[in-house]
């Protein structure tokens, strides 16, 4: 009976996707129209699938209208690399989602009325803290601001335990029939996630970049934090080796298995005259296997060389034009 209703459920979210994809698909091209854009490269987007839907259509509308998409759209659809890192992170996080609720809690525990903040502020006060920097609570589905929550959590670290040790402020809210503060708060826990997760935090920041060119500079990137995962999850038994067991087996759904990979990710990279192909074939050696490696290399010298006999050809005049 529940198997046949989650069936029933999902059949209805699979016609949902599949209309909302079909109607963004619909509007992306009257947009693109409406702007007199005929010639479209590749898109990126988040791996929502309705956006599958959406670029399917989309896709098909333009090879139907002329050829101008490069090898017939095989690298239309470019995953969004910042989203992905977001997945990857947000796996790592569940390995630690008791210590990082404790400290939620606790921060909620003293944003929820001004005489706890005030009370906060003096235990500030009395541990000489001088940080400027303001408490924020985090939204549970983006890790960035869990990060965040739990950086600025750490400068008030001593404050937060002299509110654990302070009976009188225990019993005060007791009477007013309201919860005590937190206690028991995993601060060790707390320091080793920031300290490991600040390098993800910068990159998605990088990714992020709106005011300069990104499809670059990443996968210098990419690389090292395949390799990073892969030496830690070496060690499943610590803290941070559980993490990564658990970010490395997303890594790899999305930037592990060939297959999967857009090979504009490396081209992007081998345009950049700082990078070329070096910088390619060195990551590929670093991360992957002799075999695997080779097979990558092969993919994609000879994915770029058909790109540019996809553009000398794209720019020889027509025989008609000729005549």
């Amino acid at each position: 009976m529940i198997i046949g209703k989650y069936r029933r459920e999902l059949s209805t979210l699979s016609k949902f996707l599949a209309i909302k994809g079909t109607w963004w698909g619909k509007e992306l091209i009257n947009c693109l129209n409406e702007w007199g854009i005929s010639s479209v490269f590749a898109v990126t987007v988040d791996n929502a699938s309705s956006n599958d839907v959406a670029l399917r259509k989309l896709k098909g509308h333009l090879l139907d209208k002329d050829n101008t998409i490069p090898l017939n759209g095989e690298m239309f659809h470019m995953r969004c690399s910042a989203h992905i890192l977001n997945l990857i992170v947000t796996d790592g996080l569940k390995e630690l989602n008791d210590a990082i609720s404790s400290i939620r809690n606790a921060v909620s525990y003293v944003r929820s009325s001004l005489a706890r903040l005030k009370r906060f502020k003096e235990s500030c006060k009395d541990a000489n803290i001088e940080s400027k920097a303001l408490l924020c609570l985090d939204v549970v589905t983006r890790w960035n601001s869990t990060y965040l929550m739990l950086e600025s959590a750490i400068k008030f670290k001593k404050a937060f335990e002299n509110l654990e040790a302070d009976a009188n402020y225990t019993k005060y809210f007791d009477e007013e029939r309201m919860d005590g503060p937190p206690t028991n708060l995993d601060w060790e826990k707390a320091v080793v996630f920031v300290d490991f997760l600040r390098r993800f935090y910068d990159l998605t920041n990088r990714f992020s970049g709106s005011l300069y060119v990104t499809s670059n500079l990443f996968l210098p990137d990419i690389f090292k934090v395949q390799a990073d995962l892969t030496t830690m999850a070496s060690n499943p038994d610590t803290l941070l080796g559980a993490m990564a067991v658990s970010m490395k087996r997303k890594y790899d759904k999305y930037w592990g298995r060939i297959e999967k990979l857009n090979m504009l990710t490396f081209i992007a990279n081998i345009l950049d005259p700082r990078y070329k192909l070096e910088v390619v074939n060195h990551g590929f050696k670093f991360v992957y296997t002799s075999s695997e490696s080779e097979k990558m290399i092969k993919l994609v010298t000879n994915t770029l060389a058909q790109l540019y006999a996809f553009y000398k050809q794209q720019q020889q005049p027509s025989r008609s034009s000729q005549a």
